[in-house]
């Protein structure tokens, strides 16, 4: 869903591909032309873990499937693109703070062949 600023309309984009299950608390990632997807809670309340990524020049979804292991489940975190060409891209996320435990998990995601094209 969307809502153009300037005529205050929403409206529906219409995408394919592997297109992602409903979530909330995810976050989302500029990385050039393409928006990285990263874990969230779907309707059920379980938590996730999946990448995705939408191209936006074709509104194409894509899952992908991570080399190594992926961070653990998340929701309500945050992410942020750091360096501009490959390899140095990565994006990373931070699980919100657990009031147990007095530290902050910080992982990171190689963007290299995202940017390139999947």
């Amino acid at each position: 869903r969307y809502i153009d600023i300037k005529t205050c309309q929403f409206g529906v984009i219409k995408t394919s591909g592997s297109v992602p299950v409903a979530r909330v608390g995810q976050s989302a990632t500029l990385v050039g032309s393409r928006v990285i997807l990263f874990g969230g809670e779907d309707r059920s309340r379980k938590l996730l873990n999946d990448v995705h990524v939408l191209d936006l020049e074709s509104m194409t979804w894509d899952m992908i499937k991570t080399s190594q292991t992926p961070p653990a489940p998340r929701y309500d975190h945050a992410a942020a693109m750091h360096g501009e060409r490959p390899p140095i891209t990565q994006v990373y996320t931070w699980k919100k703070m657990d009031c147990r435990e007095s530290r902050h998990a910080c992982n990171f995601l190689c963007c290299d062949s995202i940017i390139r094209g999947i």
